[in-house]
C-alpha cells in the first residue's frame, strides 16, 4: 500500500514538472507586441470576392482588425456589442477577419447585418496567415492601429466596446 502511494505521488510530480518544463519552453512563447509594431502588408478577400489590403486602409481612421470564429460565443457576444454601439467607433475602419470558409463568414455577417455598416467590413484569410503573419493564439483576437499605422493595442481574448474607446484615447 505504502509502495502505490509513493509511486503514485512520483508519477504526479513528474507530470507536473513536465508541464511546467512545457509551458515554459521557448518556442510556445508568443512574441511580444510593442506600440513600434507597424501593420503588416496584409491582403485578405472581402465576401463579394474583392480584395482589401494594407494600401487601402483609410490613413484619416484608427483600424480595428479583428480576428474571430463564428461558433465563438465570445466573438457573437462582441460582434452583437460592436454592431450595438457602432456610434462609439465613427473614427474608426473595422475589419473583421476569419479563416473559415467563406460560405460561414457570409453566413455570419448577414445574420448580424455587417453589411449595412459602412465601416466593418468581413473578410476572410488562410489559417497560415492568421497564425503565421499576425501570431494569433486566441480568438478573439484585436489589433487597434493608429492612423499612420503604428499598433496601439493588441488584445487576445474578450474586449469590451469601452476599452477599445480607451485604446482610442
Amino acid at each position: 500500500m505504502k509502495k502505490k502511494i509513493v509511486l503514485i505521488s512520483g508519477l504526479a510530480t513528474i507530470v507536473v514538472i513536465l508541464l511546467i518544463v512545457i509551458s515554459r519552453n521557448e518556442p510556445l512563447r508568443v512574441q511580444k507586441r510593442t506600440a513600434e509594431d507597424e501593420m503588416p502588408d496584409f491582403r485578405f478577400q472581402l465576401m463579394d470576392g474583392t480584395n482589401i489590403q494594407t494600401s487601402d486602409m483609410d490613413t484619416g481612421k484608427y483600424t480595428l482588425l479583428w480576428f474571430f470564429n463564428s461558433e465563438c460565443d465570445i466573438c457573437v457576444k462582441e460582434v452583437r456589442a460592436l454592431t450595438d454601439s457602432i456610434t462609439l467607433l465613427n473614427d474608426c475602419q473595422i475589419l473583421l477577419v476569419s479563416y473559415e470558409d467563406s460560405l460561414t463568414i457570409a453566413k455570419f455577417s448577414e445574420q448580424f447585418c455587417l453589411m449595412d455598416f459602412p465601416s466593418i467590413h468581413v473578410a476572410y484569410t488562410s489559417m497560415e496567415n492568421v497564425f503565421g503573419m499576425f501570431k494569433i493564439y486566441a480568438i478573439p483576437t484585436l489589433y487597434v492601429y493608429h492612423p499612420d499605422k503604428r499598433m496601439i493595442k493588441y488584445k487576445p481574448g474578450p474586449v469590451t466596446i469601452h476599452e477599445i474607446v480607451e485604446y482610442l484615447k
